[in-house]
């Protein structure tokens, strides 16, 4: 028997009105498109409510979806997208060094972003139309608002239903120093709604569904089924045509994430200021894409006020799809020296182009590049700045052989994807009750 699915979107209603979004964003997105427009019957959208989740219709949840991603700009052509037209201006020398995140706010996106947020809160307030079917699998993929448990309190009355959890990663339980003060805390309530309702979990790597498979087993529940399926490129969709060469003509790297203490954009804007300094052979420009989060003054100082590296480094929190598929296609590599992570989707976006990656040498990046990219320490500058020299040129070996590795990348495939998770729901129902 086929059960309902209800996919619950409030995280995708409250994020509708940011500009810039996040991985756990276009993850969420990504299976908001998939059940919205999915061909199986009984698939619903749901959003949060006191008494249980308002579950809404069709038509409701395909017109969130739009609308996320119109101001995510997932459908923008290269064309019409002026923060690529910036970066790939500056990258060609005719215009100047900057940072866009500090441009003025255009009154039509403004007017845009307002109306998008009257909306969302229109949403969030419309009327429940019918209940939660019986038997129904109910998915939540954002991990939002899980430290309020009374938006959970519901299940109580609902054994029929059971719950499905994605866990993107439990780094704040590990690592409280890399997140603002209090969110340890925060996530510890986040963690026992997951182990106390969740009667099977989606993880995107191997060493997230270990760490989880350990948190559980201490909060007793050690039988929970995990499926572990790694997530495709969120730019696999582009079809556009995408040149394999350098944009402006010269050398470029990427690196693609939220501006914090986890990502480690110090210490790839050090060795940017090293090579500055010595100058001797030409000095490869670098694009940051991302927006700023907790405790990001030490590089927003740096971006500021450095002026070794303000030639060469260009700083914009948001492009399109398109532009980011062009962006990395011509990059001599992606950078991602992050200290840790639960996945890495720029390392799988720039893999599916065929781009070269040096990334840190940590246990899930060992996992999703499949041996296709160059893993390097986090904390050791010198060898990093060595290979961001030997990658500057596309007629080095090291180049040629990390561009030859990225070319044997498996790059993930949404359709299998979705299968698998499909066929994971579905699976659940033949064991019966044995795993709650």
């Amino acid at each position: 028997m086929v059960r309902p699915i209800v996919y619950d979107v409030t995280h995708l209603i409250e994020r509708i009105t940011v500009k810039d979004p996040t991985g756990i964003d276009r993850v969420d997105l990504a299976y908001g498109c998939h059940f919205a427009r999915a061909q199986r019957s009984g698939v619903f959208g749901s959003q949060y409510g006191l008494r249980g989740p308002r579950v809404i219709s069709v038509v409701k949840h395909r017109e969130i979806v739009r609308r996320a991603e119109a101001g995510w700009r997932e459908h923008v052509s290269l064309d019409a997208d002026q923060s690529f037209a910036a970066v790939n201006g500056w990258l060609d020398g005719k215009a100047a060094s900057g940072r866009l995140n500090d441009r003025p706010i255009r009154k039509a996106e403004f007017a845009r972003s307002l109306m998008d947020y009257l909306w969302s809160r229109r949403s969030r307030l419309a009327g429940i139309t019918k209940s939660v079917p019986r038997d129904a699998i109910y998915l939540n993929v954002a991990q939002f608002w899980l430290e309020l448990p009374r938006y959970f309190a519901w299940l109580e009355q609902r054994d029929d239903v059971r719950v499905v959890f994605f866990v993107h990663d439990l780094l704040p339980l590990d690592y409280p120093e890399y997140f603002r003060p209090g969110y340890r805390v925060l996530f510890q309530r986040r963690f026992k709604t997951l182990a106390r309702w969740g009667g099977a979990f989606i993880v995107s790597s191997d060493a997230v569904g270990e760490r989880l498979r350990k948190g559980l087993k201490a909060a007793q529940r050690p039988q929970v089924p995990i499926h572990v399926a790694a997530l495709p490129s969120p730019l696999a969709s582009i079809t556009a045509p995408i040149a394999d060469d350098d944009l402006g003509g010269q050398p470029y790297f990427v690196l693609i994430s939220t501006i914090e203490p986890r990502k480690n954009h110090l210490l790839v804007l050090n060795i940017w200021r090293e090579l500055a300094a010595d100058n001797r052979c030409g000095v490869p420009k670098l694009v940051l894409v991302g927006g700023s989060g907790w405790e990001h003054e030490q590089v927003t100082d740096m971006l500021d006020r450095c002026e070794a590296i303000r030639p060469y480094v260009f700083h914009t929190t948001r492009l399109s799809s398109a532009g980011l598929a062009r962006l990395l296609a011509g990059a001599q590599a992606l950078l991602m020296p992050s200290f840790d992570e639960g996945y890495g989707l720029p390392i799988v976006e720039a893999l599916a182009l065929g781009t070269p990656v040096i990334a840190s040498d940590i246990a899930t990046f060992h996992e999703i590049t499949q041996g296709c990219a160059l893993l390097l320490s986090p904390l050791d500058g010198l060898r990093w700045k060595e290979a961001i020299n030997a990658f500057s040129q596309r007629e080095s070996p090291a180049w040629k052989l990390a561009k030859s590795k990225a070319a044997g990348f498996r790059a993930p495939d949404w359709q299998k994807y979705f299968h698998g998770i499909e066929g994971f729901l579905d699976s659940l129902w033949t064991a019966g009750r044995a795993f709650d």
